[in-house]
């Protein structure tokens, strides 16, 4: 369809010019013949007037789809004269395509028309651009990525918007290409260092006057890269053991991580982790506690194995303590036995005993100020017979006969023996007359009394 509206307009115009060629010449100049729809095209026209009077010539366009503007609006010559005048066209509501203008000049008896080309250009395809990336990108270095422009009009472009996008980055900047220019722009990016490894697509878009330009894509490849890294911490406080380890990635992809720990049997028993491990194996007479884990990039984890050996010994103290103390309650300092034997007995006449109290310090240390007092009978009375030790004291207390020795100091782990003899009144003798003996004694600046067993003949 342009073409042919272009073929009319060129045979109208040839036709005109043929026709007036002897009244006027017209020889156009194009300063500007390649515009975008918000542009103006540019020409100069030269006119000779051929006839053989003075006339003045005005120039108009007679379409809605082009403005015309012409400086000055209009020139007089006179026979033969020649003048340039500026002729400047504004494009409305027409589409990008290449139109022969007609412009009609005209005198007080002549008029001639006189096509210009003018090339209206589309927005979209105006700029060519391109996107130039590295065969791989380290996401821990920065890294260029550049844009080639290239403009194959005979046009300059101002204030071109460029847009570059991606998950990661988006730049705006304004630039200008001159006609036919070809321009290349950096971008210098900052990646964040655990970017994944993967193909991420980068997005180049250019506006011009808000009108879309053109576009280009590409995909950038991020490198993988290892980053395992392990921060052991043992320390060891009062009857504790505590091992922590973390293990962290530094990377940009996930990897998968392993942690283990031998531990005795005795240790086992004690033993905490603040995270429940994967598998517990029992090999050679040892358990071997493992953890298996996957870690992100950017992720870290942290593993504590503790050994308390805290609890398990204050049990055992207190055990021991309440032994010691149940011992100590329980033990006997000093012991006092006492033993009746018959040494002496005629039929119907009165008997002989003999008398024995086994004193004993049980103790590691002294004991003092012992006095061992026993009883016996009023029916029995003593012999003046005693073994080394002597009676301090005998009384008569009621019905019973009181025998008191003194003892200053008896040392550790010994033992006296304290005998006598009685003779009993009558023939029939019994428990009644030998009862419980006591003992006192200071230990440790406490004084305790003790009772010996009831011995009988």
């Amino acid at each position: 369809m342009n073409k042919r509206v272009l073929f009319l307009s060129l045979f109208f115009i040839l036709l005109l010019n043929y026709v007036y060629a002897q009244d006027i010449t017209v020889e156009d100049k194009a300063i500007v013949d390649t515009i975008t729809l918000d542009q103006k095209a540019i020409y100069t026209l030269s006119i000779k007037n051929n006839q053989n009077f003075d006339d003045t010539f005005t120039f108009k366009f007679l379409d809605i789809s082009w403005t015309l503007v012409s400086e000055p609006q209009s020139i007089s010559l006179g026979p033969g004269q020649t003048r340039e005048v500026k002729i400047t066209l504004y494009p409305v509501n027409i589409r990008p395509s290449t139109y022969s203008v007609p412009i009609t000049i005209q005198g007080s008896k002549t008029q001639s028309s006189h096509g210009v080309i003018v090339k209206l250009l589309n927005y979209r395809g105006l700029i060519k651009p391109s996107i130039v990336l590295s065969e791989s990108i380290d996401p821990r270095k920065s890294t260029i990525i550049k844009l080639d422009l290239k403009n194959d009009y005979d046009i300059s472009v101002k204030d071109l918007v460029i847009s570059l996008t991606s998950d990661f980055f988006t730049f705006n900047r304004t630039v200008s290409l001159a006609p036919y220019e070809t321009k290349t722009e950096e971008f210098i990016i900052e990646l964040d260092p655990e970017t994944q490894k993967g193909s991420y697509l980068v997005k180049a878009s250019l506006s011009y006057n808000n009108n879309f330009v053109g576009e280009s894509q590409e995909y950038m490849q991020i490198l993988q890269y290892p980053g395992t890294k392990a921060l052991e911490t043992p320390s060891i406080g009062f009857l504790t053991t505590t091992k922590s380890v973390i293990k962290s990635n530094d990377g940009n992809a996930p990897i998968t991580e392993r942690y283990s720990v031998v531990l005795s049997r005795a240790d086992k028993l004690f033993t905490t982790t603040n995270i429940k491990p994967t598998s517990i194996n029992y090999e050679d007479g040892k358990y071997v506690y493992e953890w298996v884990f996957e870690l992100q990039p950017g992720e870290q984890k942290e593993i504590v194995v503790k050994t308390n050996y805290q609890a398990p010994i204050f049990v055992i103290l207190i055990v021991v303590i309440i032994i010691i103390l149940a011992f100590n309650f329980i033990r006997v300092d000093v012991s006092l036995t006492k033993k009746v034997l018959l040494v002496k007995h005629e039929k119907g006449g009165p008997a002989i005993i003999k008398v024995l109290l086994i004193l004993k310090n049980h103790r590691n240390q002294a004991v003092h100020n012992v006095v061992v007092n026993d009883r016996i009978s009023s029916l029995i009375e003593p012999i003046q017979e005693f073994g080394t030790l002597k009676p301090d004291k005998i009384s008569e207390q009621g019905d019973h006969v009181r025998l008191s020795w003194s003892i200053s100091v008896l040392p550790r782990k010994e033992e006296r023996i304290i005998t006598y003899r009685a003779k009993s009144k009558f023939s029939v003798i019994g428990s009644n007359i030998a009862p419980v003996a006591i003992a006192r004694y200071t230990l440790n600046n406490k004084t305790k009394t003790i009772r010996s067993n009831r011995a009988s003949v």
